[in-house]
């Protein structure tokens, strides 16, 4: 075998083994995720939960809080009456409409000119397609108002599920310089 097969193999190998490790550090990371998973979202809130603590600060300055979150969606089956709620309630304007007008290959200049124009063209309407949809975010902004508010509303509708997650913010370093290991002012 020459030197340069020999290196073709040696490099082929080494592919290998590092997708190897690739594939075993990649395992590796969805068992610490389930597992942080887990912590932050079960354990720790519900044990928490259970002795009566919201946050708790730890020695070395660490907080630990437990908040409420929200999840929350509207899925294609509840759309329409969710729309028609917002809109009857008078939060129509969280709703964003979209249109869209497909043209096919080669219809390029026909795009245009109805840019251009916005004129009524014989036959686009059967190629119009209109979307509304309310942003996820605003979606869950929306959410988390009422109930925070109290103000009822059909939580049904958008697929509202709270939850509770544990966090922990670790305290700020003060001002100046490390050196060493050790903050130097």
């Amino acid at each position: 075998m020459s030197d340069s097969l020999a290196r073709v193999v040696e490099l082929a190998n080494l592919l290998l083994e590092k997708e190897r490790q690739i594939d075993e550090l990649n395992g590796k990371m969805k068992v610490l995720k389930e597992d942080y998973t887990r912590l932050t979202m079960e354990d720790l809130p519900d044990l928490m939960t259970e002795v009566g603590l919201s946050e708790l600060r730890l020695q070395d300055g660490s907080l630990v809080a437990v908040r409420q979150e929200v999840s929350c969606a509207i899925t294609e089956a509840k759309r329409r009456v969710a729309l028609d709620w917002l809109v009857e309630n008078n939060f129509g304007g969280l709703i964003k409409t979209e249109l869209t007008i497909t043209f096919s290959s080669g219809e390029r200049d026909a795009a245009e000119e109805l840019l251009g124009n916005l004129a009524d063209e014989e036959g686009m309407e059967q190629r119009m397609e209109m979307k509304e949809a309310v942003h996820p975010a605003t979606l869950k902004s929306f959410v988390k108002e009422r109930m925070e508010s109290g103000e009822a509303f059909p939580m049904e509708l958008f697929g509202v599920h709270p939850y509770n997650v544990a966090s922990v913010t670790k305290p700020k370093l003060p001002k100046g310089k490390v050196k060493n290991g050790s903050i130097q002012e």
